[in-house]
């Protein structure tokens, strides 16, 4: 329990002045007027005032020491944070070559006569390749492939691609020799009407590629299609995730793009006979990359030096973004160079040859080292000065955050940087993760976390506070640390794995639920295969996850922060981006015990959809009453705001038919509940299960609210 802070003198104005009316007849019995028009009841209002000024600074002591203590133990406040969006950038026609649109392209939203533009920059390189179409197959079910590029080159054989009758998990595929992560593939296709039965307009297909991260194939957007489900000449636009990669597919490595029949929706046509394709020819228009709000300032003057301890340096635009495009500082040298320094969180280690400085991001301010007298009387220059006179400046640093950049979809549209063959750019959704810096009681609020773990993730509380702490995408987490030898891999872009992978090769125990979805999770991984230059490395052992093995492994469960917490949540906007893993990830990377490995993950979701009869007083709006109703539900049934303590649906809670009544009761208007049916639904195709009683997510899953269905009498 801590302790409240005490209140030095808890008087108001009125009490001072009360009280200094009661003592009037003691030490001035004349003075009989005390009525508001006496000028010394005036001069009583006015030292009442003057003291309660005082007593108000008094009673700020306790908070001054708090924010000394604060200080103290080097709590800072946490910057403001950038808002990020995937933008997509399309090219005047294909290229011939390879097209590079580098990091730190500025883009912005337009400017308006009511609205500034609002810059953007983009986070790292997106090549645009020329595609190099190797392989083509077609697969019957999941196990056969067939050599489809035989009936391209005879077109008049008119074979199918897939199965006469097409059934789910057929498949048509494209293996090229390149890494086309990030690309959008123009797919230009020769078809025939062949692929009977289908709506032209919506057709069962699904466009995949492989997911290097997750290891499995996830779906890409298409976000033009003019062949009217493979019936018609035309193309179709699929825009490839940067999260994919290489695999391999019938014994053949390469960069895969399928497309497959999956299981029709409710309703939905399916074929009756296979599509036919007569010819293929792939392109690359375009590419999708992340882009952070930020200003981009390069070669900026900070002033020069005087030579004095602790001399302190203002940047004009601050905050200043964090993140690996703001390069270090640099001080000019003897020759006239410039030296780069090391950026340190404080000097308490900085000799006095270490060329150190602080950064303050949330005001902008580089300062240098002290000088600290010791005990013994000697002085002690806590980090290099840098020499009177000597250039101070940065070669490039990124400003910019706050809730601004979270800009609509479609906004970001204007191309700032000189940037050849590129037509135009758009954000298809909306930029989010954009925070103001931290304020003072939110740092108050850290505090005893920060002392208790010291910035170490041990204990599941710790992965979960630091996960949250990492980005402002991330709204919730739980952490589940199973102990024994098995450990998983950790993948990140760019880099040799990270850590061995040790997997238990035993057969799970049918009591060990924890052990089978793990092995499972992991059981399409390949031993020593590279993958689109992430190296995975699988190694066996005969321990198990209950074992008292040296290593361990914790799984961390990511709820993303939503942007719009009303109404039903789609599957994709619970999805974590690559990005904010690997921002968790390193975040966390940096934290955790040696013993431990970290698995990042999102939680298993069931999503629910309600039925209900209500009976509302008269003159109640009816309409207005069921869309109450709604909201209510789908706020209650929600993986972030929801639950009786509206912090979200607690990790593993079963929900129970008879909450549903108290939560419909309390709405204006309803008089009675006259029948409620809970169904769990398939948040796909949209089909409810069977009416039942209560809905359990799981072991570490959380409820999703769907559609809710409100009758009202």
């Amino acid at each position: 329990m801590s302790f409240p802070l005490p209140v030095l003198d808890d008087r108001s104005f009125q009490d001072i002045l009360d009280e200094a009316r009661r003592l009037i007849p003691r030490f001035c019995p004349e003075w009989t007027d005390h009525n508001l028009s006496d000028p010394g009841i005036t001069l009583l209002e006015l030292f009442a005032w003057m003291t309660d000024i005082s007593i108000y600074r008094l009673n700020r002591v306790p908070e001054k020491n708090h924010i000394a203590f604060l200080n103290l133990i080097g709590m800072r406040r946490n910057p403001a944070r950038p808002a990020s969006a995937d933008v997509i950038f399309r090219l005047t026609a294909a290229q011939p070559e390879d097209l590079t649109i580098p990091a730190g392209t500025e883009i912005a939203t337009e400017q308006t006569d009511a609205l500034e533009s609002i810059g953007f920059a983009t986070d790292r390189d997106l090549v645009i390749r020329v595609p190099k179409l190797t392989h083509v197959l077609a697969s019957r079910g999941t196990e056969r492939f067939y050599n489809y590029q035989p009936a391209l080159a005879r077109p008049d054989l008119r074979l199918g691609v897939f199965s006469d009758t097409p059934i789910v998990d057929d498949a048509f595929y494209l293996g090229f020799r390149n890494d086309l992560n990030a690309n959008s593939l123009y797919i230009e296709v020769d078809c025939t009407t062949d692929g009977m039965g289908v709506d032209p307009t919506d057709p069962p297909l699904r466009w995949e590629v492989w997911d290097r991260f997750d290891q499995e194939w996830v779906r890409a957007q298409t976000t033009e299609d003019t062949t009217r489900g493979l019936n018609a000449a035309g193309y179709v636009i699929v825009q490839v995730p940067y999260t994919a990669g290489f695999t391999v597919v019938d014994g053949k490595r390469a960069f895969w793009v399928r497309v497959r029949v999956v299981s029709p929706r409710h309703g939905q046509a399916v074929y009756a006979r296979t599509p036919r394709i007569l010819s293929i020819d792939v392109e690359s228009i375009g590419g999708i990359v992340s882009a952070t709000q930020a200003t981009i300032i390069d070669q900026f003057l900070l002033g020069y030096s005087d030579g004095s301890p602790s001399q302190a340096f203002q940047l004009p635009v601050a905050p200043v973004l964090r993140n690996r495009q703001t390069d270090p500082l640099e001080i000019e040298s003897e020759d006239g160079t410039f030296e780069p320094w090391s950026e340190v969180p404080d000097f308490g280690s900085s000799g006095p040859s270490d060329k150190h400085y602080m950064l303050d991001s949330v005001t902008g301010t580089v300062t240098f080292g002290p000088r600290i007298r010791a005990s013994n009387g000697r002085e002690e220059q806590m980090g290099e000065v840098p020499l009177l006179g000597r250039a101070l400046r940065f070669p490039q640093y990124w400003t910019g955050g706050g809730v601004i950049g979270n800009v609509g979809a479609g906004t970001i549209s204007v191309v700032k940087s000189a940037m050849p063959y590129v037509a135009w750019c758009r954000n298809e959704t909306p930029a989010s993760g954009g925070t103001e810096s931290e304020d003072l009681e939110a740092v108050k609020l850290r505090a005893p976390h920060a002392l208790r773990a010291r910035s170490r993730a041990v204990t599941a509380e710790d992965f979960e506070a630091l996960a949250i702490e990492a980005s402002p995408a991330v709204a919730r987490a739980q952490c589940l640390i199973v102990g024994g030898t098995a450990r998983t891999i950790i993948m990140r872009p760019d880099q040799e794995a990270v850590g061995a992978a040790d997997i238990a090769n035993t057969q799970p125990s049918s009591g060990n639920s924890e052990l089978r979805q793990l092995v499972g999770s992991y059981a399409s991984l390949r031993a020593h295969e590279r993958i689109s230059g992430v190296a995975t490395h699988i190694a066996t052992s005969a321990g198990d996850f209950g074992g008292n093995g040296p290593g361990g492994m914790v799984r961390l469960l990511i709820v993303p922060a939503l942007r719009d917490v009303s109404g039903a949540v789609n599957p994709e906007q619970l999805g974590i981006s690559a990005k904010i893993r690997q921002e968790v990830f390193e975040y966390l990377d940096d934290r955790r015990i040696v013993t431990s490995e970290l698995v990042l993950g999102t939680p298993p979701y069931t999503w629910v959809s309600v039925a209900a009869t209500v009976k509302v007083a008269a003159r109640t709006d009816r309409g207005l009453c069921a869309e109450r109703a709604r909201q209510a539900l789908a706020t209650y049934i929600h993986p972030v705001v929801g639950g009786s303590e509206r912090a979200g649906w607690p990790f593993g809670r079963t929900l129970y038919i008879g909450e549903l009544y108290a939560i419909l009761q309390v709405i204006d208007g309803v008089e009675v509940i006259e029948d409620v049916t809970l169904y769990q639904v398939d948040p796909e195709s949209g089909v409810s299960g069977p009416p039942v009683t209560q809905v359990s997510p799981g072991d570490g899953g959380l409820l999703v609210s769907g559609a809710h269905r409100i009758s009202v009498r």
